[in-house]
């Protein structure tokens, strides 16, 4: 058994708003064509037709969860969404200077919160089933701190 790290840097395409990094870890040699398949598809469950699924035997595109409640949104809603755009303009990590100022990950991404637009804060608090405390968690970012 063979062990394969692929790491795919995908940049997207709705202007220059968002750089994704994905990391596929391949812990078994699988054929070329298998692997391009099971890359593609990107679902958690078996057996789908569909991306973005965590069922089984799924054949349609279905709504996903936010803040851990069911929405009506579909994945493609969500990577069309004005909130998505602008969340992917957060810091996703501090660079050395802030290292060695003892500057956290939330204190950066804090800032960067605290120095958007109104409307582009309230495009992320529009989210469905938006919650406070659960966004806290997930990003280290109080919605309601000023700087």
């Amino acid at each position: 058994m063979a062990v394969h790290v692929l790491q795919v840097r995908l940049i997207a395409s709705d202007g220059d708003k968002c750089v994704i990094e994905k990391r596929f870890r391949l812990m078994w040699h699988i054929h070329n064509e298998t692997a391009k398949y099971a890359i593609r598809q990107l679902n958690s469950g078996d057996w789908n037709r569909s991306d973005h699924n965590s069922g089984c035997f799924c054949t349609e595109n279905g709504n996903i969860k936010m803040f851990d409640k069911n929405s009506n949104w579909t994945y493609a809603d969500w990577l069309r969404s004005d909130a998505r755009a602008i969340l992917c303009r957060c810091p996703l990590y501090t660079d050395e200077s802030n290292k060695k100022d003892k500057v956290t990950k939330a204190d950066v991404r804090q800032k960067w919160w605290n120095n958007l637009s109104e409307g582009e804060k309230n495009a992320v608090m529009s989210l469905p089933n938006f919650d406070a405390d659960k966004f806290y968690l997930c990003t280290g970012i109080k919605v309601n701190e000023e700087d």
